[in-house]
């Protein structure tokens, strides 16, 4: 990055937070790199997890687990069912977090965050753009599918035999305020 994207000036080498990273004179933006932040659904029904075949690149023809990325303005959990419902036709209730994955590349750092999420509507259905194929197959179904993806196997396969969700959504009085969201340790016993 070459200009500041909050005021246009010429971005100079600068120490911050222990290392040399791009900053305005200007108005003091700090470029700390490219961040984006992925969410992907199990949906289980009946012993059963949804799987979409990728309808584009990259990864046309595999077979993973919906989802997508979360926009700027957008909690991750509307993310996810926002993209099952756009892929699938499923309306889906989050039931909580079950995995995360990070990755970072010289093109920048990304959060993959699974949810478990529960079927509560809808009409299943390939949305023709993203998806042209789906459907809920058992784990003995999933171990013959052509282009499943290593990760989206270890994910189904952790998802569909551990019954205990590990991150649920809290709701903490004092942090309640829109555009926040927070999740943490679920016990049964806390209700």
């Amino acid at each position: 990055m070459k200009y500041c994207p909050k005021c246009g000036s010429d971005l100079v080498a600068r120490e911050e937070g222990g290392r040399e990273r791009p900053c305005c004179p200007q108005c003091d933006y700090i470029y700390f790199g490219v961040h984006s932040i992925g969410v992907g659904g199990v949906v289980i029904q009946d012993g059963r997890v949804l799987l979409v075949r990728r309808a584009h690149d990259p990864g046309r023809g595999r077979w993973t687990i919906p989802g997508g990325y979360v926009e700027a303005d957008e909690l991750m959990e509307d993310c996810i069912t926002r993209e099952v419902l756009e892929e699938t036709g499923l309306q889906t209730e989050s039931e909580g977090i079950v995995n995360v994955r990070q990755q970072y590349r010289d093109t920048g750092n990304n959060v993959y965050i699974v949810f478990r999420l529960r079927p509560i509507g809808g009409e299943v259905r390939a949305d023709g753009v993203e998806v042209d194929e789906l459907g809920f197959f058992s784990p003995e179904e999933w171990e013959t599918l052509t282009g499943l993806a290593p990760l989206t196997r270890h994910i189904i396969s952790r998802a569909i035999t551990s019954t205990k969700v590990k991150l649920k959504r809290v709701h903490p009085a004092e942090m309640s305020s829109a555009g926040f969201a927070m999740f943490g340790d679920f016990d049964e016993d806390d209700g």
